[in-house]
């Protein structure tokens, strides 16, 4: 993790007391109790919210609420269940970060088999990633998140297991509760079908999230608009072979972590 002196000191310096005013914003106004090994998780929202009390505090009672939601799934929050996925590239992280330090992830979900992944696996493995990455560094918590969604292969297996009701909390997750900022979501390659999909989730979508969607089929040099080709693999238009493109270390670092909800409310 970064050294925490990249950040303003002033603002680090009051961390503790920041972080006890949370506790307490969210015992008195929300009825919601953090034990003390969720301290990491309020710090992470502090730094996300710019260091204000009643942002981070909505953001920790937000994420309790969303994954309250999610508790049939919870036991499938162990990233070992999803190496197939991490170490064959499905799910990724890129080693370099974009123009503006912000962390880019990889998801190739046309290359998930639906038969072996169904939809709520598929949404663990990546849910796991994004907060394992997020949590990993104070520079990403502070620049934030870039998705790449490769579509490339999604076929009607694939939009079958689509679980509407599940799509509809995950975004929820996202634009509410997110652990992280959300920077930027590209989709490339993507199938007309996903239209369909789409017009299901952009009346769930707040305007702040949805502008920061883009689609760009098979357009690389549209991509390249935002995402510079020297940090990007060959298959997406840049300049590295796949194995030199990956942040290899981090993801083994991610499988071999029991389970990411542990010391999260």
């Amino acid at each position: 993790m970064e050294n925490a002196t990249e950040l303003n000191h002033e603002q680090e310096h009051f961390i503790p007391r920041l972080t006890e005013d949370v506790r307490n914003n969210l015992r008195e106004n929300y009825q919601l109790c953090i034990p003390n090994e969720c301290t990491g998780f309020i710090i992470r929202c502090l730094r996300i919210k710019d260091y204000d009390v009643d942002k981070a505090s909505k953001l920790v009672k937000n994420f309790s609420r969303s994954t309250n939601q999610l508790h049939d799934i919870l036991e499938k929050f162990q990233p070992k269940l999803y190496k197939d996925l991490y170490l064959n590239g499905l799910f990724t992280v890129l080693r370099s970060r974009d123009a503006l330090g912000r962390q880019v992830l990889l998801f190739r979900l046309g290359k998930v088999d639906p038969k072996a992944f169904d939809f709520d696996e598929t949404s663990c493995a990546a849910m796991l990633m994004f907060s394992y990455v997020v949590g990993q560094s104070i520079e990403t918590q502070r620049k934030g998140i870039v998705f790449v969604h490769d579509l490339s292969g999604f076929g009607i297996q694939h939009a079958k297991s689509v679980r509407p009701g599940r799509l509809t909390q995950l975004i929820g997750l996202m634009q509410d509760g997110s652990p992280g900022r959300i920077k930027g979501v590209h989709l490339i390659f993507h199938p007309k079908m996903f239209g369909v999909i789409y017009h299901i989730v952009k009346p769930f979508l707040k305007e702040k999230l949805s502008k920061r969607i883009h689609f760009h089929g098979d357009d690389l040099t549209s991509l390249h608009k935002h995402l510079n080709p020297e940090i990007l693999p060959k298959s997406l238009g840049g300049i590295h072979d796949e194995k030199y493109a990956y942040d290899l270390p981090l993801v083994h670092k991610l499988i071999r972590e029991e389970t990411i909800h542990k010391g999260i409310p």
